[in-house]
């Protein structure tokens, strides 16, 4: 009899993801370990959609501007007299209904920007990346370093790595992920045309998506990893404990002082009370009749 495990829900199962690397020429030297909460995440095309509104929303400037009859410079003379010329009746001459007036109902600036949670962010993130490896469009190429910094031999790179069109020359729209800042990579690559550059700590859900192909550097995934799962060490557990207990001893050591304060309080106003009784207890005696 086979008893079957039962699954958290929310949780997908940890494969050892594993992948070619290739050099410049575009042969296979080996593979590497790719970390499956990054490309192995559950796919949510909502939470993509929305992690990409975001980033649109984000990028604009919202700079937009008209002016009104006030911001217009100029006279603010009444042109002819309200009542006895037959004419409609009309104020200065930055009124909108005059050419050269302000503009009614025009756009003004405005704040678009939107935020979004950390995790989702990251779980958008993280779908969008395990949706390209799933389909096949991310490759691992090994650090550029001896790469001339000659537009030719970046193209040439990225031939040989069997990224094009089908029937076409040129390749599509590539998305090149770099561990830190090369010279000689950007230098070659910032006047291809279909060619984005980016840091891994930058990387985001929108640039993964509009780009049909991902080219991923080795050292980048160590960079991906230390940037989007980041965890506490010990030491940082052990800080947050301990301030946790100093916290809790301030506040029983407050607590026990306002207790003690608040007897004292009723401890004075008993005896007040006491008094003021012995005291009503005098009046109210009456001497004994003769």
């Amino acid at each position: 009899m086979t008893v079957k495990k039962k699954t958290q829900k929310g949780k997908r199962a940890q494969k050892n993801l594993e992948t070619d690397v290739f050099n410049m020429n575009g042969e296979s030297i080996g593979k590497v370990r790719l970390p499956p909460e990054i490309f192995n995440a559950k796919i949510n095309p909502l939470l993509m959609a929305q992690a990409v509104r975001v980033f649109l929303a984000n990028k604009r400037s919202g700079t937009h501007a008209v002016k009104t009859r006030s911001q217009v410079r100029g006279s603010t003379r009444k042109i002819y007299r309200q009542k006895g010329t037959g004419r409609a009746r009309h104020g200065d001459v930055k009124a909108p209904i005059f050419i050269g007036g302000g503009v009614a109902h025009g756009p003004h600036p405005k704040d678009y920007s939107l935020d979004m949670p950390r995790k989702m962010r990251r779980m958008a993130l993280f779908s969008a990346l395990s949706d390209k490896f799933n389909e096949g469009k991310l490759k691992v190429i090994n650090n550029l370093n001896e790469l001339p910094s000659k537009t030719r031999n970046l193209v040439d790179t990225i031939t040989k790595l069997k990224i094009v069109y089908k029937n076409k020359k040129n390749f599509p729209k590539v998305l090149l992920i770099m561990d830190q800042k090369k010279d000689n990579v950007i230098l070659a690559g910032r006047n291809i045309e279909n060619l984005t550059l980016i840091h891994a700590s930058l990387l985001n859900t929108y640039e993964v998506m509009v780009n049909s192909e991902l080219i991923i550097m080795k050292d980048a995934i160590e960079q991906l990893i230390g940037t989007f799962l980041k965890k506490n060490s010990k030491k940082d557990k052990d800080t947050k404990i301990e301030t946790n207990k100093e916290k809790k001893i301030d506040v029983k050591s407050l607590k026990t002082i306002e207790v003690k304060a608040k007897d004292n309080k009723k401890q004075k106003s008993g005896t007040v009370k006491k008094r003021v009784k012995n005291t009503n207890t005098l009046k109210t005696e009456r001497p004994n009749k003769v």
